[in-house]
């Protein structure tokens, strides 16, 4: 079957985002981990340097501990450390990762602050903090280096080729870049016309679409994505046909589309894969609270009229 790939710089893919969410989750657990084991730490080392004097009552500490997991799960949601895009660069992840971890303990300092919590050491504050951010660092970059480098050449990344002109490919090569997977590379791009072509992105031009059947033999291309303009003349059948012979993954980009269009989405209706055009920016949820106050002042008004009405 023929998958309709949404045309917007983004190239959000369902298939490639139902792979990153199990590492999604084991990101997680692994962050909810490093929080509790250095928390820990921070309070064995506050009891050591207190004398055995307690650093918080032990209730409190559990409290404290539940705290940062929501609060710090939360923020590194939406610094988009669980999000199945990439990073731009690593200083980039560790300026991020920073912010999420200071906001948390601060939301838990005027947590603490507000509830009035005695004792409260700050020694464990102060401990906690330096320990879980170091660790959450150095083993965020690692497993980022991993999936970064090393899935790039594991034995199931994925090849892929595109098809198309230079000037709509390119947001399509910016986009794989920054997809998250288990592993997939771009192994070129092949023009739809007989001009040569220089590499774009420095993804090499392999040919043309008479190299079409050559390049996915010699390149052993897994995945191929067909992203042509909306006046090409080109009859693709052929190379769709081709594709489905030997067991070659095909994607679509709509041509009668501009590539960059926000409001194009792709949605599945009953099992039929549909692309809509939204001419406003409104979201369900956004509909239903609508409905909801349009019923609300309709019903003050109403009863208002009815008052007053003699």
């Amino acid at each position: 079957p023929v998958t309709i790939y949404p045309p917007c710089h983004r190239f959000i893919n369902n298939m490639y985002s139902q792979q990153f969410y199990i590492i999604t989750n084991i990101f997680m657990a692994f962050d909810a981990i490093i929080i509790i084991s250095t928390g820990y730490v921070a309070y064995s080392i506050s009891l050591e340097l207190r004398n055995g004097h307690p650093a918080m009552v032990w209730n409190d500490f559990i409290g404290v501990l539940l705290f940062l997991l929501v609060a710090n799960n939360y923020l590194m949601g939406r610094f988009g450390f669980y999000s199945d895009r990439r990073f731009h660069s690593t200083g980039s992840m560790v300026r991020n990762l920073s912010l999420a971890v200071f906001l948390s303990f601060i939301l838990l300092t005027t947590g603490v602050l507000l509830i009035g919590m005695k004792p409260f050491s700050r020694i464990y504050l102060v401990t906690h903090f330096l320990s879980a951010i170091s660790l959450l660092i150095v083993a965020k970059t690692a497993l980022y280096f991993y999936l970064d480098r090393r899935a790039l050449t594991a034995f199931n990344s994925r090849n892929i080729l595109i098809t198309g002109t230079g000037e709509r490919i390119t947001p399509v090569i910016d986009a794989l870049k920054l997809q998250r997977s288990w592993g997939h590379t771009i192994a070129g791009w092949i023009s739809v016309d007989s001009c040569v072509h220089p590499d774009i992105r420095c993804i090499p031009n392999l040919g043309t679409l008479d190299d079409f059947d050559r390049v996915l033999f010699e390149c052993h291309i897994d995945e191929v994505i067909f992203d042509l303009p909306r006046d090409c003349r080109i009859d693709f059948k052929k190379y769709l046909k081709k594709c489905e012979e030997i067991g070659v993954a095909f994607r679509i980009v709509p041509g009668f589309f501009h590539i960059e269009n926000p409001r194009l989405k792709a949605e599945n209706i009953q099992g039929v894969p549909t692309l809509a055009v939204y001419i406003r920016s409104i979201s369900a949820s956004s509909l239903l609270y609508k409905k909801i106050l349009d019923i609300f002042i309709g019903s003050v008004g109403c009863a208002a009229f009815l008052i007053i009405y003699p």
